[in-house]
Order: structure tokens, then C-alpha cells, then sequence
């Protein structure tokens, strides 16, 4: 009877040691997800950024093109000498 009490113990301890590193690699794992997806929220932070700065310029650039009231059509034509 004691012998079999003593296995049980080391079988309970092995078990725990198991579930112990279990969890630690369950940690980390989810430390290492963590960090990734601030890394990557970042990212895609800085590219939306781009995006709305190069659609902003763009329509900069559109609106340089555009004739506005009082500006005649400039497009396509050489100005005048003056």
C-alpha cells in the first residue's frame, strides 16, 4: 500500500510539473501574440497615415489642375507671352 501511495505522489508531481509547463508556454505564447499585434496595429497605424496624406496631396494636386471661378482653362495650352 505504501509503495503504490508513493507512485501516486510521483505521478501527481510529474502531472503538475507538466501543467506548470503548460501554462508557461501558454504565457509566452500569448506574450509573443501580444506583442505582435502592437507591432502590427503600428503598421498598419503608419500606412493608413500614408494613405490619407498621398490621398490628400492628390486632390491638392486635382484641385491645382481644376479650373476655378474667375481662372480660365490652363490645361493643355501654353500661356500667352505677356
Amino acid at each position: 500500500m505504501e509503495a503504490k501511495l508513493q507512485s501516486v505522489r510521483l505521478s501527481r508531481r510529474v502531472l503538475m510539473n507538466l501543467l506548470g509547463s503548460l501554462e508557461r508556454s501558454r504565457r509566452e505564447e500569448i506574450s509573443r501574440l501580444r506583442a505582435a499585434n502592437r507591432r502590427l496595429r503600428g503598421e498598419n497605424r503608419r500606412y493608413a497615415g500614408a494613405l490619407v496624406e498621398r490621398d490628400r496631396r492628390i486632390g491638392h494636386l486635382e484641385g491645382m489642375l481644376e479650373p476655378g471661378p474667375g481662372r480660365e482653362e490652363t490645361r493643355g495650352r501654353v500661356p500667352s507671352p505677356a
